[in-house]
């Protein structure tokens, strides 16, 4: 596992993840930990490693993993807690918190790039969660509290995404784009009538001996 850590240049100033109940997370006063805090993997079980990542992007998979996913973007993290029907899955809507972690923090902890780990291992993790795949981390086993800087409840990052997609222009994932499209295309067809009819109106104006 060692080659395919992560130096410090290459680790993101900030991970963002999006810690909710009944994931193989835990988070006490200690930080966040992993489900196996022990198992690592020498360079003739790579096998096994590159097995264990797959499972880890495996919905339904329950057997206990050495990681704690991040992500680099926190834009996506955002959108993908705001998008996810939380209540559906057994836990309530407002069960999820999006922690900021400092990785300055956090210099012991191994970090993987998922990209990286694609590419060199040879293998794609399932396509259901290739969503997750866009700037995806993994901390291997430990990430102490000194290092989570920021714990948002979903009423604030959701007025955050809410905020940002006025002043920037876009809207999150968690917005519906079709509808989003539908609606602009209403809007362009509604000035394409009123530009073509524009001039008869004119011309009926100054024909009105009102």
């Amino acid at each position: 596992m060692e080659k395919f850590r992560l130096q410090d240049a290459g680790i993101p100033v900030y991970l963002y993840r999006v810690q909710y109940q009944g994931c193989q997370t835990a988070q006490s006063v200690n930080g966040l930990e992993a489900q196996d805090v022990s198992v690592t993997y020498s360079e003739d079980e790579m096998n096994a490693f590159r097995q264990s990542i797959i499972e880890q992007f495996t919905w339904g998979h329950r057997g206990a993993q050495p990681y704690i996913a991040c992500f680099s973007d926190k834009i996506h993290a955002q959108n993908w807690a705001c998008s996810t029907p939380w209540d559906h899955g057994g836990c309530g809507k407002d069960s999820w918190r999006l922690l900021t972690i400092d990785t300055s923090l956090i210099p012991e902890t191994y970090v993987f790039r998922v990209n990286d780990l694609e590419t060199r291992l040879g293998f794609k993790i399932p396509e259901s969660a290739s969503t997750h795949k866009r700037g995806a981390y993994l901390c291997l086993h430990l990430i102490p509290a000194s290092a989570i800087k920021d714990s948002a409840s979903p009423h604030k990052v959701q007025s955050g995404t809410q905020t940002a997609a006025i002043s920037q222009g876009f809207f999150p994932v968690a917005y519906n784009s079709a509808d989003v499209d539908e609606r602009n295309n209403k809007q362009k067809s509604i000035a394409g009538v009123r530009d073509r009819i524009r001039p008869g109106l004119a011309k009926i104006r100054k024909q009105d001996p009102a």
